[in-house]
């Protein structure tokens, strides 16, 4: 994998690296950057204020690192020889350092500057070999410039606003500083660490009871904070941050004439197999009540009598992950499962307008009548999902409403593509309601485009919601 980050500098202490120390890893904005194909130019431009290097670069030389976090555009190492260094200022050194190259493959930085408010390369080799930057890149683009060995570096990452982005050139500006100097992603998983957002386009749709499936609108959004692979399985580890990390948007089920919303209620975690080797199907067993002491939820409007108006929501769920294939396995595929826990209302829309087939404005306003409201969390997959309701515990009650008991069909998602990163995920679920026809089935198939919108920022989730990511199984109690 190739990528592009103009990397100039952070302040981190020594334990947070894996890489050697750095004196002073400063953290920094960039102004602009421009990659042309074909070794005709890298430019990289930060304004601010800076500390100059504690090094001496006519002593120890340096490195200039310039790489496409997609892994795609170029992963190019520029030598900066102490001898082309020259001091500014007096002493020199005072006001910063100049280099000035040969512009050949082996020497291709023309110019490089190191001032206290100015950080600027200029890079080309017209083609020799030095510069082998391949656009259009996938990622985000920076660079990173290490002066004395590991002694000084200067970090930036650009994301900011891409002007152009095709086969002959990537230009982008004002970026903001990283959160953390960025770094390529190990050999061999075709995903980097960062922030990416996968947004749901037009072609979704929506199962609910035994009502025909329907068009699910566009425009949800799942932000992931998505840390580096292990090696050498390529499995990241992933975060759903808690507010911002899950949109959806409210809904009519054409059915019931109802208006849906779904909100997100706490942070999510997630999986990614870059390189698609995991098994991540979903298959969901619910029960409306659990007398055990697992979940101790009670039973109210089981059969034999009819369901009750305002019986409980409550449902325990037994979540399996595996027990397919690895469906997404093979080159630039990759196999992705996340979890969100949500809040779902249904009420009837008494304001003027229509909203799809359903009355009202699509907004839950104080005049609006609430059918039910529960708790959920969602499991979406890349690989396949289903689920079914069953009497878990053995008291005799499984399901008091609408079904269907067996749930709806075996749905399928489709593989990350890494190169175009577009992808489909499904989910698949029971759930309890208070409303008629209270318990029911859903699944919904989702495509999706997916894109790095920020550096990784460490997110953590303290209180994730139970799911195995390996072949497994953990209950939930939904009370």
């Amino acid at each position: 994998m190739k990528r592009v980050l103009f990397l100039l500098g952070v302040v981190v202490t020594a334990g947070a690296l894996s890489a050697p120390a750095h004196a002073a890893d400063q953290l920094i904005p960039g102004k602009l950057f421009i990659a042309k194909a074909g070794g005709k130019l890298v430019k990289v431009l930060s304004k601010g204020t800076f500390t100059l290097p504690v090094a001496d670069p006519s002593a120890t030389g340096g490195t200039l690192h310039v790489f496409d976090e997609g892994a795609t555009g170029g992963d190019d190492t520029y030598t900066l020889s102490p001898g082309n260094f020259s001091g500014l200022g007096s002493p020199p050194g005072a006001k910063g350092w100049k280099y000035k190259g040969a512009g050949t493959a082996v020497d291709p930085c023309k110019v490089l500057l190191i001032k206290e408010n100015l950080i600027k390369a200029v890079c080309k080799d017209k083609g020799a070999g030095g510069v082998l930057q391949t656009p259009p890149y996938t990622g985000l683009g920076g660079v990173v410039l290490d002066i004395g060995a590991g002694s000084d570096r200067y970090c930036a990452e650009f994301g900011g606003t891409e002007v152009k982005n095709d086969d002959k050139l990537v230009k982008r500006k004002d970026a903001s500083a990283p959160a953390s100097c960025p770094s390529v992603a190990p050999p061999g998983c075709p995903l980097a660490a960062g922030q990416y957002t996968t947004t749901q386009v037009s072609g979704g749709s929506l199962k609910v009871y035994t009502f025909a499936a329907f068009p699910f609108p566009a425009g949800g959004t799942i932000v992931q904070d998505v840390a580096a692979a292990s090696l050498p399985d390529c499995i990241h580890d992933t975060v759903v941050p808690f507010p911002g990390g899950f949109t959806a948007p409210n809904f009519c089920v054409p059915a019931l004439g109802y208006t849906v919303s779904v909100t997100q209620t706490g942070c999510g975690v997630g999986q990614i197999d870059s390189n698609g080797g995991s098994d991540y199907k979903i298959e969901e067993n619910n029960d409306t009540s659990d007398s055990s002491v697992t979940c101790n939820l009670p039973q109210m409007g089981c059969p034999p009598g009819p369901p009750t108006i305002g019986s409980d929501a409550s449902t325990r769920v037994d979540v399996t992950t595996g027990g397919g294939t690895a469906t997404c396995a093979g080159s630039g595929l990759a196999n992705v499962l996340v979890t969100v826990p949500v809040h779902t209302k249904t009420w009837q829309d008494n304001s003027v307008g229509t909203f799809g087939a359903c009355t009202g404005d699509g907004t839950f306003n104080g005049g609006d009548m609430v059918i039910t409201e529960f708790d959920q969390i969602l499991d979406f997959t890349t690989d396949e999902a289903h689920a079914h309701w069953s009497d878990i515990d053995g008291d005799g009650c499984s399901i008091a409403g609408g079904g269907p008991i067996n749930g709806q069909a075996l749905i399928k998602g489709e593989c990350l593509d890494t190169g175009a990163m577009t992808a489909k995920t499904v989910a698949a679920g029971g759930f309890g309601s208070t409303g008629v026809p209270q318990d029911g089935s859903f699944s919904t198939s989702l495509p999706n485009t997916v894109a790095l919108t920020g550096a990784f920022a460490g997110a953590t989730c303290g209180s994730p919601p139970a799911l195995s990511f390996t072949a497994g199984t953990v209950t939930r109690c939904l009370p």
